[in-house]
């Protein structure tokens, strides 16, 4: 059998060829130009730039590396990329050996995930891959669909209130007081019902659900996530909106498989240029608004400042290699905080074994709860941290500061196999595609998370009982449906 090669074998010996030469110069780079900051900055954003490339080419069979790549760009090459061409320093005011460690990582990570990307690749292109047998065919994919479109449209109404008062909070209080002392009017089972919202949304492009069914829940989700801007969470929007983006382009590829009329066209994709800009202004402007400072810039500016103000990540990278040695370590590396916090402050665990649920902005999160983000901006301004601000966190802060250098090329190289494993949803069982639509939501953000949290976004409690619940209401109905064929057959 032919092998369904995602990339043309020239293209993957050109990108080979280019990887072994970047890692050759990488190699010899800071002993010939030790002093010239702008000429690693050049190589950083070359490699950037072919690792974008790499994605673009797979992009049809599977965008999600194009999609985190996005990310990647916004938290952390974005605002290097901008001074590059505006000609200042985003690490001014850090030390020569601050700045280079700082760069050298970011090169070990691009690096490291077009390694991951391309084992992944070859080994799709060298090997005659059998044919999967659809996990699905056992299933009656009507019942799953009529289960899907019912529990959506129950759902978004406790979605909408939930967004509606975040928004009330923040316009009346502030964005601060949403982090340190916000408490819902929503009684708490209708929030649970509404956080099933998104579940039901991504189980209907998991079970194929018609494009006309789907025109109205994808509009009145888009609406939602646009309303959860006014409560200055752009990273809800922003997550939902590349979250339906993936989709849409899984929705199109089975489309295009089976030969059938395909989601997107070419129109689309001019629309969504045009609106991109539009975007970024409007993202920029959010964060002004949310703190309650007023702002008239020009939209170019307004981009450039979007991206210089969001690289703040490469200043946390810098901060945390700055004050490695006072980082106090913990019960576990920083890097499976997201495990650890996840195993011992879920609410099962806190009532089994008796422990106590520890305040996110409080000094024992920042002393005992193993999360770099909190520990280093206690460091840093113990009093703002205990105020409830924070500085995000970063997944190659915490992978340096748990194993250093070989642990961040190696940790991407780890993502960079993941991004293509996890984005390739062909003929896996529905609730697995479920599943894995939550991995891609927030893998997408560890440039501003944590190594793992994706994981436990995942696996967390209410997308299992949701996965559960669904089994159950499938199984009622299919028992209801066989028993009432087989009483119209006697």
């Amino acid at each position: 059998m032919k092998p369904n090669h995602i990339i043309s074998k020239k293209s993957l010996i050109f990108l080979i060829i280019v990887l072994i030469f970047a890692l050759l110069i990488f190699m010899v780079w800071e002993d010939a130009f030790h002093d010239e900051i702008k000429k690693m900055v050049g190589f950083l954003l070359t490699i950037f730039f072919v690792l974008m490339m790499f994605s673009i080419k797979i992009m049809r069979h599977n965008p999600l590396l194009f999609i985190f790549l996005g990310s990647f760009f916004t938290f952390l090459i974005g605002a290097i990329f901008i001074g590059a061409i505006e000609g200042y320093d985003l690490l001014y005011s850090y030390e020569h050996s601050i700045k280079l460690a700082v760069i050298r990582c970011l090169v070990l990570s691009i690096l490291g995930i077009l390694t991951g990307a391309l084992i992944c690749v070859i080994k799709n292109n060298v090997q005659t891959k059998k044919i999967r047998n659809d996990k699905n065919i056992s299933y009656d994919f009507s019942i799953l669909r009529s289960i899907a479109l019912i529990m959506f449209y129950i759902t978004i109404i406790p979605r909408f209130l939930q967004t509606i008062d975040i928004a009330i909070n923040v316009v009346e209080e502030s964005y601060i007081s949403y982090y340190s002392t916000y408490t819902s009017s929503i009684p708490y089972i209708i929030i649970k019902v509404g956080e099933l919202n998104l579940l039901a949304l991504l189980l209907m492009f998991a079970v194929d659900c018609e494009k006309r069914k789907m025109v109205i829940p994808i509009i009145l989700s888009i609406i939602v996530s646009s309303i959860s801007l006014l409560g200055g969470q752009r990273n809800v929007f922003v997550l939902d909106i590349l979250l339906l983006v993936y989709c849409l382009f899984y929705a199109n590829n089975r489309a295009r498989n089976r030969l059938e009329k395909r989601w997107l066209n070419n129109r689309h994709a001019i629309v969504g240029i045009i609106i991109f800009p539009f975007l970024l202004y409007l993202l920029f402007y959010i964060g002004y608004w949310r703190n309650g400072i007023s702002v008239e810039i020009g939209i170019i500016d307004a981009i450039k400042s979007f991206f210089t103000i969001q690289g703040g990540q490469v200043d946390f990278i810098a901060k945390s290699i700055v004050y490695k040695n006072i980082i106090w370590e913990q019960n576990v590396p920083y890097t499976f905080y997201s495990f650890y916090d996840y195993l011992s402050q879920n609410i099962v665990s806190r009532i089994i074994f008796d422990i106590d649920k520890i305040g996110l902005y409080t000094a024992e999160y920042a002393l005992k709860g193993n999360s770099l983000s909190a520990t280093l901006y206690y460091i840093i301004s113990p009093s703002s941290f205990l105020s409830g601000r924070g500085m995000g966190g970063n997944y190659i802060a915490e992978l340096f500061i748990d194993f250093g250098e070989i642990g961040v090329y190696i940790g991407n190289v780890i993502i960079g196999i993941i991004l293509v494993r996890i984005g390739d949803l062909k003929n896996k069982p529905w609730w697995i595609t479920v599943i894995l639509m939550i991995f891609i939501r927030w893998i997408i953000y560890i440039p501003r998370s944590s190594f793992f949290s994706w994981v436990v976004y995942g696996f967390s409690l209410t997308n299992i009982f949701f996965i559960i619940g669904v089994f159950i209401i499938y199984k009622i109905i299919l028992n209801y449906k066989q028993k009432k064929y087989n009483w119209e057959m006697v």
